[in-house]
């Protein structure tokens, strides 16, 4: 009786202590950070939880992360300006890619130093975002443009608008995925395979 009950205390103790465990990774996974590309040549970043701006994980006032690619020789575009349209987060939380007056590119955050430009000429990238091992953006040209974290232009897709505003894919199914770009048209284009369009929404007034 006595070695029965010792086993179910052993049992009842390492239960709390894996629940224990479990709910201090849930804690520290369920973190959540706003990461913003703004008009000012700089990129924001807020603790959805605190409501404080951060700079490299740690919670300051009034500050921004050291990413100013305007003054970057790798991105500058100075025809352009200083202004930032779009920014994006790996799953890794080591890389970012932003764009907008200067070239899109990629950086690797712990050094804070740009590796990678993603050359678009004419056009000012305002919406961006990281899909399995490449890198999607679109903006002012009606092409949504599909790249190598090398800068290896892979695909330059036509899309319906001139200019495009924003691109999303439903990341709930993997046999099902589907990409959408909307901008400065009446329609919504669905893209079912990446590499085409297969077909449009048309939005009008009743």
């Amino acid at each position: 009786m006595k070695e029965q009950n010792l086993k179910k205390r052993s049992s009842s103790r390492l239960k709390e202590q894996t629940q224990k465990e479990y709910a201090e990774k849930d804690k520290e996974e369920d973190k959540s950070e706003v990461f913003a590309a703004c008009g000012d040549n700089n990129i924001y970043v807020w603790d959805l939880e605190s409501g404080q701006q951060k700079i490299l994980g740690a919670p300051v006032t009034l500050q921004v992360w050291g990413i100013e690619p305007y003054k970057n020789e790798l991105c500058a575009r100075p025809k352009f300006g200083k202004w930032l349209g779009c920014v994006a987060m790996d799953t890794t939380d080591d890389w970012l890619v932003c764009g907008g007056g200067p070239s899109s590119s990629l950086w690797h955050l712990r050094s804070l130093t740009a590796t990678t430009m993603f050359d678009t000429p004419g056009a000012c990238q305002q919406c961006v975002m990281f899909h399995d091992d490449s890198i999607i953006s679109a903006g002012s040209k009606g092409y949504i443009n599909h790249w190598s974290v090398n800068g290896e232009q892979r695909m330059e897709v036509p899309c319906t608008p001139s200019s495009v505003f924003s691109l999303s894919y439903n990341s709930a199914s993997n046999n099902c995925k589907v990409l959408s770009a909307t901008g400065n048209s009446s329609k919504l284009d669905i893209f079912t395979n990446f590499g085409y369009k297969a077909f449009s929404f048309t939005f009008s007034q009743v």
